[in-house]
């Protein structure tokens, strides 16, 4: 049932009125659902907690607070009462943007973590208290004990869900910024991924991480020069990839150049489908891509995974087929496997397709023909639904294709199919 005391909700009439700082479109949605009277309430609200703020954790004093205090409370205040309004569970209020995009200023300032998760605490205390200052004023007392329990339990399972991710973030930040952590982690990574002695006494506690647990490594790369700011657009990606994934707090290195490395992990294996949860939940920038290690478990996982997410990278670096800017390891394997060797890849392929591995339109609509009459066991019906044309022009292609091989595909079925998959990703040279 909606809140519908949450539309009443207004700023003292002796109180000046405070402007929200929010984005423009931020406040204009919530002032949609909520009206102006609310909105100006969490803008009064968010000052307040600035102001409690800064007196009680001064390292975020100074002319950022609103951005690192203000804007951040009153975004999570309009969530809340709009989650409030709409009866959403606690459990299912997303955190919004806004309230994180301080946590790169705290970082570079060189505010702890549980500084600021102290102040986050701060802010959140306040504006409950506000909440039930407003019920006690307004509701007849059979109702309020119902209300009270209703703003409690979403007040706190949501700052339970936004406490974990502000730490992922900050934590993604920070190791963007601190490059003597991010050195020494890259050096016990390199040490595993090599098999050698790990350098360092506590590899966990370098890591920030029970190697024993159930591993999916990801590397994530810029497709092209993304400006300055590359680096800080690939760690935010990587933690909204480990928030997706239901993961614990994940793992970032950045190697160098254009690309980072993350590991995923979870105590006990996570439910199949991994690849299409984060590409329906995450949108990742344009140009920037990620490819998905396969799922593996201790310290031989957590190194197969990341080489696995390597070779898919490779992949899909080089493929001209593309249906996602996420590459998963399970429905890339084969292919990894099969040009593991690209020279080797590249006489397979000539030795098997010959003159249909030309690059003119008429032979790729060949080859694609004939790869998915293989794919779909030379059932002309199931490929020419794929291709939109008749099944009989499906027929007429393979023959036009086989003419070409110079065999019948009874001959060897398995190797030609092999080679137009290849040849359909890598397309290799001639």
């Amino acid at each position: 049932m909606a809140a519908r005391w949450v539309l009443d909700l207004r700023t003292g009439p002796t109180e000046p009125p405070v402007t929200p700082c929010c984005p423009a479109p931020t406040v204009t949605a919530a002032r949609e659902v909520l009206g102006p009277g609310p909105v100006g309430w969490a803008a009064q609200v968010a000052r307040e907690a600035e102001l409690r703020v800064v007196e009680l954790v001064p390292e975020l004093a100074g002319s950022t607070s609103i951005d690192t205090v203000r804007r951040p409370a009153e975004a999570c205040i309009l969530t809340i009462l709009i989650a409030l309004h709409a009866d959403t569970p606690g459990e299912a209020v997303a955190t919004p943007q806004v309230a994180l995009d301080g946590n790169r200023d705290s970082v570079h300032r060189g505010v702890a973590l549980d500084r600021v998760l102290r102040a986050m605490w701060i802010s959140h205390v306040h504006h409950y208290e506000r909440l039930l200052e407003f019920l006690e004023e307004t509701l007849p007392l059979h109702e309020l004990a119902g209300e009270v329990r209703r703003v409690t339990e979403l007040s706190f399972a949501y700052v339970e869900a936004f406490t974990a991710r502000f730490s992922a973030e900050y934590t993604a930040e920070r190791e963007a910024w601190l490059g003597s952590l991010a050195a020494t982690r890259r050096q016990v990574i390199e040490d595993i991924i090599a098999g050698v002695p790990i350098s360092v006494r506590d590899p966990e506690l370098v890591l920030g991480l029970d190697l024993s647990r159930h591993h999916r490594a990801a590397v994530l790369w810029t497709e092209d020069e993304a400006g300055t700011d590359s680096a800080h657009t690939l760690h935010r990606l990587a933690a909204r990839l480990a928030d997706a994934a239901d993961t614990g707090q994940p793992l970032v290195v950045r190697p160098g150049g254009t690309s980072l490395w993350l590991w995923m992990s979870w105590a006990a294996p996570p439910e199949q489908g991994l690849a299409e949860r984060l590409r329906g939940a995450v949108d990742a920038p344009h140009g920037i891509r990620a490819a998905l290690g396969p799922l593996d478990a201790g310290i031989d996982g957590f190194r197969r995974s990341h080489l696995g997410a390597l070779e898919v990278r490779r992949v899909a670096a080089a493929s001209t087929r593309r249906s996602s800017w996420l590459a998963d390891h399970d429905e890339l394997e084969v292919i990894a496997l099969l040009t593991a060797n690209p020279e080797h890849a590249r006489w397979f392929v000539h030795r098997w397709l010959g003159a249909l591995a030309t690059d003119d339109d008429r032979s790729a609509e060949l080859r694609e023909t004939l790869r998915l009459y293989l794919a779909f066991e030379r059932s002309r019906t199931a490929a020419a639904r794929v291709l939109h044309v008749a099944p009989n022009t499906v027929g007429y292609r393979v023959r036009q294709a086989e003419a070409i091989l110079g065999t019948d595909l009874a001959n060897d079925p398995l190797r030609i199919g092999l080679a137009l998959e290849i040849y359909d990703y890598l397309n290799p040279e001639k």
